[in-house]
């Protein structure tokens, strides 16, 4: 399905007081904030939706902590030119507050989305359903962008899925110290589960690269050795995908 979109642009008279949708790339977020909490009221609810950690921090620090709320998606779209987007995969939506049960705000956004034609839903385990994304991503974008293949690769062999057990499992071991509550039981599983359901299908990181974009390793592997870090957890695995990515990005802007 593919349906036109309107674009804003951002002025500088009455401020906006409607919810702001922050769904950029993650190394855009910083840059994007700046700018939007120009034209935003000191009140607005600033929602997130985007992969990987790092981008609450960053509105956070932007908006203010009581103005951040956050969640995940599966549906997916690309930009075919400007001014028309491409929905290539329909999916559940789910918003909720950083911390606690879900807000009146919360309902209301969530309706928006219903009301739009999303499967939405108000969660009260956002920083679980963030965590489990994150790891579900640094265990199939790294291994498919630095293999150029698309999801099917990773699994397709004993190498490769011994390789993502060792990424998960020491997502696992952070993520467990923090006392962060995943959404599945088999996170392991859940990966390979994922890479086998879009076998034919490049990941995100991995079209980012093709087209010679810069990639969002910084806020999935890279994030996930900082929180490691911070608990005392080494991530040795997740540090070489970061690398090698990086590495690669390196070899295009050269």
């Amino acid at each position: 399905m593919t349906c036109p979109h309107k674009r804003y642009h951002a002025y500088r008279g009455r401020r906006n007081r409607r919810p702001y949708y922050n769904l950029l790339k993650s190394y855009d977020t910083k840059e994007a904030a700046a700018e939007a909490v120009k034209i935003n009221s000191e009140h607005t609810t600033v929602l997130t939706l985007q992969i990987g950690l790092g981008n609450v921090e960053i509105l956070e620090r932007a908006f203010g902590s009581e103005n951040v709320i956050a969640g995940t998606t599966d549906a997916a779209a690309t930009i075919v030119e400007p001014g028309r987007v491409k929905h290539t995969a329909y999916g559940n939506v789910y918003i909720g507050e950083i911390h606690g049960p879900p807000t009146q705000r919360v309902h209301e956004i969530v309706a928006l989305f219903t009301k739009a034609g999303f499967n939405a839903n108000p969660s009260d385990n956002v920083m679980g359903l963030i965590w489990t994304k994150l790891i579900l991503n640094l265990a199939i974008n790294p291994l498919g962008t630095i293999l150029r293949a698309r999801c099917e690769k990773p699994i397709d062999n004993d190498y490769s899925r011994v390789l993502m057990r060792q990424i998960v499992e020491e997502a696992l071991r952070i993520s467990d110290k923090k006392g962060i509550k995943l959404i599945y039981p088999d996170m392991v599983q859940a990966a390979y589960d994922l890479a086998e359901k879009n076998a034919t299908s490049f990941n995100s990181m991995a079209q980012d690269f093709l087209k010679g974009k810069k990639t969002e390793i910084d806020f999935i592997s890279g994030a996930i050795v900082k929180e490691g870090e911070q608990v005392g957890i080494s991530a040795p695995f997740n540090q070489s995908m970061t690398m090698i990515v990086k590495a690669l990005e390196h070899t295009i802007e050269n």
